[in-house]
Parts: C-alpha cells; sequence; structure tokens
C-alpha cells in the first residue's frame, strides 16, 4: 500500500487529490494538511512513501519545508506556478504538476512514482482510458470528458426560456456562461441560449449540484475535472472561482 500525504491550504485542491488518490486501489491518504507545520510533525513521527506538496503556502514554502525535513517520502508537487519546476527538480522531486489537474495526468505523475519503486501499475477502477488513447484529448489541458463526443439530438420545441430550461437534463449540463445579454448552456449534446440572467436559471436547476462560481458563470460541480487555487476545470475549460464563492463550492463537492 502506498502511503500518500496531501500538503496544500487550498482545501478544494486537496478534496480533488484525495478523491483522485481513491480510485487507484493500492494508495491511502494517511494525512491531508492545510499547514505546512502541522504536515511536517506528522511526517517526522509516521511513515510516508510519497507527499502530493503545494508551493505556495502561508508560514512555510514547499521548497522550505522540503529543506527541513530529514528524511524524504517521495514527492509530486502541485502548484499554479510552472516557473518553480527548475527549483523543485534540484530536489529529486518525482513529478510537477501544474494546476489544475486533470486524473489522466495524475496518473502519468504515478507512473512515474511506480518506475521510481520498482513496481507495477495499479489499474483504476474508475477511468477506461489515459490521454494518449481517450477520445476526449485536449491539448491544452490534457483531458476532456468523454462526454464531449456525444452527438447533438434534434432540439425540443418549446415556447418560452423558462421551459428551455426546465426541459434541459440537468445531468447533461456542464455548465452555463452568460455573454452579452444571453446565457449560454454547454451541455452534453450541445449549445442552447436563453435570454435569462444566471440568478434566474439557478433558482431553476438543483442547487445541491449547481454553483454560480462567477457573475458569468453557473456550473454543474459533478462536471469538474480539476481544481486550481482560483478556477475549476469544466469539460476541458477553465472557469474562474472567486474567493467568495469558494467555501460554497467545497461545500457542494462534499455533499455529492
Amino acid at each position: 500500500m502506498i502511503r500518500c500525504l496531501i500538503l496544500d491550504d487550498e482545501e478544494m485542491s486537496r478534496l480533488f487529490l484525495e478523491r483522485f488518490c481513491s480510485k487507484i486501489d493500492d494508495m491511502k491518504v494517511v494525512g491531508s494538511f492545510a499547514n505546512p507545520m502541522d504536515a511536517k510533525i506528522f511526517l517526522e513521527q509516521n511513515e510516508v512513501d510519497l507527499m502530493f506538496l503545494d508551493i505556495h503556502m502561508p508560514q512555510l514554502t514547499g521548497m522550505e519545508l522540503i529543506s527541513q525535513l530529514k528524511r524524504l517520502p517521495k514527492i509530486i508537487v502541485t502548484t499554479t506556478d510552472p516557473s518553480f519546476a527548475l527549483d523543485a527538480y534540484e530536489y529529486s522531486v518525482t513529478d510537477y504538476l501544474v494546476k489544475p489537474i486533470v486524473f489522466p495526468r495524475f496518473l502519468k505523475a504515478m507512473d512515474k512514482f511506480r518506475e521510481q519503486q520498482n513496481s507495477a501499475p495499479v489499474v483504476s477502477n474508475n477511468l477506461n482510458a489515459t490521454p494518449s488513447n481517450a477520445s476526449g484529448y485536449n491539448a491544452g489541458f490534457g483531458y476532456r470528458s468523454p462526454m464531449a463526443n456525444v452527438q447533438p439530438k434534434a432540439p425540443t420545441v418549446v415556447n418560452t426560456d423558462e421551459q428551455i430550461v426546465r426541459g434541459l437534463n440537468s445531468h447533461e449540463i456542464y455548465y452555463v456562461e452568460n455573454t452579452s445579454g444571453f446565457s449560454v448552456f454547454h451541455t452534453r449534446t450541445g449549445k442552447t441560449s436563453v435570454k435569462l440572467s444566471l440568478s434566474e436559471i439557478s433558482a431553476i436547476l438543483p442547487s445541491d449540484r449547481f454553483v454560480m462560481t462567477h457573475p458569468s458563470y453557473l456550473i454543474n460541480a459533478m462536471s469538474i475535472e480539476g481544481v486550481a487555487e482560483q478556477s475549476v476545470l469544466v469539460n476541458g475549460v477553465e472557469i474562474p472561482v472567486n474567493p467568495d464563492r469558494k467555501r460554497i463550492l467545497v461545500e457542494v463537492l462534499n455533499r455529492i
């Protein structure tokens, strides 16, 4: 069993890394911390095989923590800042993941870890395709949901914008974008535009899954593929998350 520790001051990032680890049979998260000092104490008292380490944190940066540890586990760096890559590799890190991190890229990092450990990879129960053969591959972020390839179906004829919204299958909605006075639904089967505000749409869609992360975006939390400090990745699109909306989004993610 691979004993993993996650250190990231962003709760959404920790949550998604924990979920990614749970998809792999022989990985176990033995600690998940927001505070570097708490993680340091845990590392000094417990055996850890692999640490997912954020760079930018209060009190102590990821690089400063590495320099203070007497016994280092293997390290996979996670950050929004690619400029630290050279510094990170000076500490012989296993891999360097730039947020938003998607699951196929996470698996590649684990392959590197296993190569260093001289052990064979364990196949995830929840993924059937890697970035090299996934039909939804996107060069910009490395992965798009396979649902993006579903062919559009014939539109339903309705009378009002509200009826259009109520006629959509909410599970097929990735996100809603407000632009030029219209709200555009991005769904598995294509796009649909209505002349309603996001607040009006939010009142119609299930509140346990849909969150307004930004004045221009309403997202289906179940469609999130990766997270960064100020954005999420939905169907291959990076969508901003305002600081005052993070807590609500985290609460929804913890419930689904």
